[in-house]
């Protein structure tokens, strides 16, 4: 694979003025029209043609603070899950029966 066609991560992030972070957010934010980056070994590279579209896509990006929302309401969701999953299920009218803590 020929990588003349590609930038590096450092030139993408120059080219744009961004952080690496940021385009790691805007990857993992489900953007529509992300162009997705090529890895080589630990290298990641866009593609030259994609640039413009790469832009486009981190213009629409609403930031860290939308990212982490979106990323904590998913874990508390998850939480939420396993939670209800672990409770015994109970039959509608039936009261659970409380044990008796200071019983002999």
């Amino acid at each position: 694979m020929k990588l003349r066609n590609y930038l590096p991560l450092k030139a993408v992030m120059e080219d744009l003025g961004v952080s690496r972070w940021t385009l790691w957010r805007a990857a993992a934010s489900d953007i529509a029209g992300f162009p997705e980056p090529i890895r080589v070994g630990r290298q990641i590279y866009w593609k030259k043609c994609e640039m413009d579209q790469l832009e486009a896509a981190l213009m629409s990006f609403r930031g860290r603070c939308a990212f982490d929302r979106k990323r904590k309401h998913e874990k508390k969701l998850r939480a939420l899950k396993r939670s209800r999953a672990k409770a015994a299920p109970r039959k509608q009218g039936q009261k659970g029966v409380q044990r008796d803590l200071f019983g002999s």
